[in-house]
Formats: C-alpha cells, structure tokens, sequence
C-alpha cells in the first residue's frame, strides 16, 4: 500500500509540473537543445534528470535489495524531488514573458528621459536609449523600436532586448527585460528629476 501511495503521489507531481510549466510559461525554451517544440523539449530534460538521479541513487546499496528493485522503490522519490526543484528553480526565475500583462496606463510620460535603478541608469530620448551599469561603468546604446504602448524593442546589434512596462507613476516605472529567452525580475525605474522639471 505504502508504494502505492508514493507512486500515485510522484505521478501526481510529475503531471502538476507540466500543468505549471505550460500554464507560467517558463522563461526558458530548450527547444533549440532538443530540436522540439518547448513542451516536448521540457518533458525530455525532466525525463533525463529523473534518470539520471535514479540510476545515481540505486548505486547505493540498502536493503539488501538488488539494483533493479532500488531502482523501482527510488523512482518515485527521485521524480518528485526533480520536479519540485525545476519548479523551484524556474518559479524563482520570474514569470515567462508571455505571461506578463502590460500596464493599461498611457506610457507616454516614460518614453523620453532619465531613469535610475539600483546599479544603473536609463536615458532615453526619441529613438535613442543610453543604459550606464554603476557598478562596472559600462554604457550601452540602444535604438528604441515601440511595439505598443506599453512594451518596446532595444536593438544594438549584439543585445536585442524586449521591455514590457507593467506600472507606470508619477515618478517612474516598472518594467520586465527579456533577453536570449531569459525574462528578468521586476524593474523600478525613477524618473530623474532635472532643474528645469
């Protein structure tokens, strides 16, 4: 009974995972390593961990049991620990892109001038965006490309970035980057108050 139970409980999870991945849309597609489509490319890493582990873990002897019965009575915990640690693991990483919802607020107050985060700064004017790292001194330049009003393209030619303005205020905004199929946390950007403002 008591295999039973861990059995339909690792399944259980497996299929609860696949649900989140479908339904969070994971920031990350391993399509290109697989050479599918990102469902089926996701079902196949899962699927390799899981082996991986388990083969792993009934090279421990216990129980006197032998390989393949270790094999059988570890399956079930291994899928459930790979599967709460992807989950885990691309939960932290922050919402997939396409599942964030753009501010419904007119953006029109952010589309030109400076802001500053925590390390860097943004300055954007008409076409053009100038980001400054703070902690390495480094400044990229950007050509701005609005795809909507609330969501905008940065293209340089070696880092082409995707920015979705989720909250927009008096004072700044929020925004969320995606870059290379990796979506960022949230951003607050403060809008710099010049003399002449």
């Amino acid at each position: 009974m008591y295999r039973i139970v861990t059995w339909i409980i690792s399944t259980f999870i497996f299929l609860l995972f696949f649900l989140f991945y479908h339904s969070y849309v994971i920031p990350f597609d391993f399509s290109d390593i697989f050479e599918a489509s990102p469902f089926i490319s996701i079902v196949i890493m899962t699927v390799a961990l899981i082996s991986i582990l388990v083969l792993l873990s009934a090279l421990v002897p216990f129980r006197k049991l032998n390989y393949p019965r270790r094999l059988l009575v570890l399956l079930p915990y291994c899928i459930i620990s790979v599967c709460v640690f992807l989950t885990a693991f691309f939960y932290s990483m922050g919402p997939g892109y396409k599942t964030i919802k753009g501010t419904t607020a007119s953006c029109e107050s952010v589309r030109n001038g400076i802001f500053a985060g925590y390390f860097y700064k943004v300055e954007r004017k008409g076409t053009l965006q100038t980001d400054t790292d703070f902690r390495v001194g480094d400044t990229v330049e950007f050509y701005v490309r609005w795809i909507s009003d609330n969501e905008y393209v940065l293209e340089n030619g070696l880092d082409n970035r995707t920015v979705k303005i989720v909250e927009v205020t008096e004072n700044g905004y929020a925004c969320y980057v995606t870059s290379e199929g990796y979506t960022s946390s949230k951003y607050w950007l403060s809008k710099v108050k010049l003399p002449q403002d």
